[in-house]
C-alpha cells in the first residue's frame, strides 16, 4: 500500500487505518486478512496507521513534490472500510486531509453504506468534488440493500464495485438513469471475479449482464479481471484448455481481463454537482 498501485482502476492506495471485520459474503476471502496474517497481525483489529501512512496524501519527497502526484486516483482504505465504526475517532482528521488535496480523486469503497450519512463531515453538502462514493455489491441481495443507501447520499460520483461478483445483478432503472436534476444515480460500475486462495468462480453471463446494463444506460463500465477461473463461455477458453463441464482454475494472469474480445476500462466523466 502506498503511493503506487497495481490495481487497474486506481493509481495509488491510502490506508489511514488498517484491519476490518467481515459483514457479507464478499468478505469471505478478503486479501487483507491473508496479508495481515502474513505480517503477524490480527486482521480483525482496526488500528490507526503510523503517521507516515496516515498523512500520506500530504507527504512530500525531497524534491518538494507530493508522494501522490496531482491528478491521481486514490483507492481509500484498501485494507479496511472508511466507515468502520472503530475508525470513528480518526475519520474527521482523514476527511480534512482529503480537503487539503483537492487535486486528487479519493475513491472510497465501502460495504457499510448504512453508516455513510452519520459519518459525513458537517460541510459535506452536495458532496466533496474530489470524492467518489463506491459501494461493494456482490449479488442481488446486497445490491437491493446497499445501492439505495448509497444513492440517498449526495456525491460527485456514485459507483459500484461488483468484485467479487458472486451472482447475477439486475439494476433497477432508477439506479442507472438520472431522470431529473435532483435525482441520484450510478455513474460507474466495476466488475470482476475473485482471485487468491479459495476464489469462487464467476459465470461469464454475470459480467456480461452488468456490462450490457451499463451500455443501455451509458454508464461507464470497468471490467477488472476474471479471477482465478476460466469457463467455456469466456474469452480465451478454447486457446488455453479444453473446458466441457465447468470452469477450470488457471490463475488470474492466464484468465486475463478481456470480455468479448476487448478490455473495458471506462471511467466516469467529470460530473457537475449542480446537475
Amino acid at each position: 500500500m502506498g503511493d503506487k498501485s497495481k490495481i487497474e482502476w486506481t493509481d495509488a492506495t491510502w490506508n489511514p487505518w488498517q484491519g476490518c471485520t467481515k459483514v457479507s459474503p464478499a468478505c469471505e476471502h478478503c486479501y487483507m486478512f491473508t496479508d495481515m496474517r502474513r505480517y503477524g497481525r490480527d486482521p480483525s483489529v482496526v488500528r490507526k496507521s503510523a503517521d507516515g501512512t496516515f498523512f500520506l496524501p500530504l507527504k512530500r519527497r525531497r524534491t518538494g513534490e507530493y508522494a501522490i502526484p496531482p491528478g491521481s486516483k486514490v483507492f481509500t482504505c484498501s485494507w479496511s472500510d472508511w466507515f468502520h465504526d472503530r475508525a470513528d475517532a480518526w475519520r474527521p482528521k482523514a476527511f480534512s486531509i482529503i480537503q487539503e488535496r483537492p487535486d486528487l480523486t479519493f475513491q472510497i469503497v465501502t460495504k457499510r453504506t448504512e453508516r455513510i450519512e452519520e459519518c459525513l463531515p458537517p460541510d459535506w453538502g452536495a458532496g466533496y468534488p474530489n470524492v467518489w462514493l463506491i459501494a461493494t455489491v456482490e449479488n442481488q441481495q446486497w445490491a437491493e440493500k446497499r445501492i439505495p443507501e448509497l444513492l440517498r447520499i449526495p456525491a460527485a460520483v456514485h459507483g459500484l464495485s461488483c468484485e467479487p461478483l458472486l451472482g447475477p445483478i439486475s439494476l433497477a432503472a432508477e439506479w442507472l438513469f438520472d431522470g431529473c436534476p435532483a435525482s441520484q444515480s450510478l455513474q460507474w460500475i466495476i466488475a470482476g471475479g475473485e482471485s487468491g486462495p479459495g476464489a469462487r468462480p464467476m459465470h461469464p453471463d454475470w459480467a456480461r449482464g452488468l456490462r450490457n446494463q451499463c451500455q443501455n444506460f451509458a454508464v461507464p463500465f470497468f471490467f477488472k479481471q476474471w479471477g482465478e477461473w476460466l469457463g467455456a463461455l469466456q474469452d480465451g477458453a478454447v486457446d488455453l484448455c479444453n473446458i466441457s463441464d465447468g470452469p477450470v482454475r488457471v490463475g488470474k494472469k492466464a484468465a486475463g481481463r478481456s470480455l468479448d474480445g476487448r478490455t473495458w476500462d471506462e471511467f466516469p466523466i467529470e460530473v457537475s454537482l449542480a446537475r
